[in-house]
Formats: C-alpha cells, structure tokens, sequence
C-alpha cells in the first residue's frame, strides 16, 4: 500500500498474490510510483492462479504513476524487464480512478508469463479514466479494457484479445473495449481480435485499428 504523499516509489520484481484484498494499492497525494517486473496474481512461474481477493492494482488518485516499461511500441513477445504479469485476480487486472497522467505500458494482462495461454481476470483486464494504455497484452478477462474519461486518453498498440504472439485466439468474455461516452479518447493502432464484440464506444477517435471476431477476418 503506497499513500501518504510518497513520491518515487518503484515496486519491482515481487510476487503479489493470494491477498484478501487488493494486490497493490496506490492512493492519496503518492505520486511518480511505478511498479515493474511483478507478478500479481499468480505464482512465481506465472503458469497457475493464486488471485489477490479484490483487484491486482488500484491506482486511486495518485498522478503520474507507470506501470510497466515505457518505449514500448508493440506489445513484447515475452513479459520480462519491466513487464508486470497481472493475472488471474478476482476482480479487475488494473483499475485507475482520478490519477492523472497514468501510463500503463508493455504488461500482460488476463495471460500467463508466457503469452499466449489465457489466466483471466474474473472483471475487467484495465479500468481507466484517463492516461495511456499503451503496447500491452489484454486478454481473457471479461471485458478487456473499460474507460470512463475524464481527461483525454490515448490507447494504442495493444493486442486485446490475441495472445503475445497476436494471434493466439484469448478473447475477452464480452467486450474487447468498452469506451463508453469518449470524446476525449483516441484508439489509434490496435489488434482487437477474438472478442465477441470488438469496440463499444459514443464519440471516440478510432483509428487504424484492427478489428476482427477471428483471424480470417471476420469484422465486429
């Protein structure tokens, strides 16, 4: 739990797993946190569920936090160095409310350590009410990515749906994003593959996306 008007904390390499609550839980004035290379919500392998009871982060109200390795472009083809696992929880992978300027970049999310085998979260993969999500592995959860803006938001680059080598058919239960009322969002470049319905969404930018029920082709 990081709170209080901490300023540049790193939660990195641990194993968060099996909590009665939250696996890791960030608010009040904390600011500039990041969390790297954890596995939160599995074993150490990354192979099997030990679920934190709640959700596996909740980021409430601190600013500027990071999760995972920016520079990120694509998602990475095996979660190490910064990725964070965030898998099998049973509530939702990441749920950010009222933190500015977060970044959510490179993790697998609702996937083993490997990738390209599904390890859902029973809710949501990411919940989000601005920030970035970016280059990122989200898949079989319920919904892969819900966002509720309040502050512009930008998504891109991420397979939602595919496993890490996006392909790999991991769809999320119902919506691959449900953007909701989103003038303020842009989705730009991402595989939304797999999912029963791919994007929900009134008033975002939707651009250069790909958007398939299944690899031949089908479209949402």
């Amino acid at each position: 739990w990081v709170t209080g008007g901490a300023t540049y904390t790193t939660l990195e390499d641990n194993l968060i797993s099996g909590n009665k609550s939250h696996g890791v839980l960030v608010d009040g004035d904390a600011s500039w946190t990041t969390l790297r290379g954890n596995r939160i919500g599995t074993n150490a392998a990354g192979t099997v569920k030990v679920p934190n009871m709640a959700s596996g982060v909740v980021i409430a109200g601190a600013p500027h936090t990071v999760i995972g390795d920016v520079g990120h472009s694509a998602p990475p083809s095996t979660c190490s160095g910064g990725c964070n696992l965030i898998s099998g929880n049973d509530e939702v992978g990441i749920q950010a409310v009222n933190s500015g300027d977060i970044k959510i970049v490179g993790n697998f999310i609702g996937t083993t350590l490997q990738g390209n085998v599904g390890l859902g979260n029973t809710r949501h993969g990411v919940v989000i009410d601005g920030g970035t999500v970016e280059a990122n592995v989200i898949a079989d959860n319920k919904t892969g990515l819900k966002v509720h803006p309040s502050v512009p938001t930008a998504i891109n680059g991420n397979y939602v749906g595919t496993g890490a080598d996006g392909v790999t058919a991991l769809g999320n239960k119902e919506w691959g994003m449900d953007l909701g009322r989103s003038p303020s969002l842009i989705a730009h470049g991402n595989r939304i593959w797999h999912n029963p319905i791919g994007v929900k969404t009134e008033g975002a930018t939707i651009l250069h996306n790909s958007i398939q029920k299944s690899q031949s082709g089908s479209a949402d």
